[in-house]
């Protein structure tokens, strides 16, 4: 009898052996998933970082952007009353020119159908720089 609780010590010590391997092992296992885990958060919050410089560095560009959009609004603005006050003169030079033109072909005065003339050529130079 006494040899079989020997052997069944024997047994026992095998049995709770290999569980303390197990437990050692699992230790081990769970060690490196806490390392992993830090690991995993020191990237996460670098990475959170990262997306909230690059969500301000959007902001600033959506900013400038807006500001470039209303800039080019008042500008083309601008230049479109410049364009209209242009076509404005010209047309009235060409129907002062047409007037004159008639009213010059009877009488001497075609000096100032010449002078009216390069003046219209002038103000039309300057709408199509203003065009450009």
């Amino acid at each position: 009898k006494s040899l079989e609780t020997v052997f069944n010590l024997q047994e026992r010590i095998n049995i709770l052996t290999e569980q303390n391997q197990k437990l050692n092992n699992a230790d081990s296992e769970l060690s490196n998933i806490k390392i992993s885990l830090q690991e995993k958060d020191s990237q996460l919050k670098s990475l959170t970082s990262q997306m909230r410089e690059t969500e301000d560095r959007c902001q600033v560009f959506e900013t400038d952007v807006s500001k470039l959009q209303e800039e080019k609004s008042k500008l083309m603005s601008h230049y479109e009353k410049l364009f209209e006050n242009k076509q404005k003169e010209i047309d009235n030079l060409r129907s002062s020119v047409n007037k004159d033109e008639t009213d010059d072909k009877q009488s001497a005065g075609t000096h100032d159908v010449k002078e009216l003339t390069s003046k219209l050529n002038e103000l039309e130079q300057e709408n199509c720089d203003l065009k450009a």
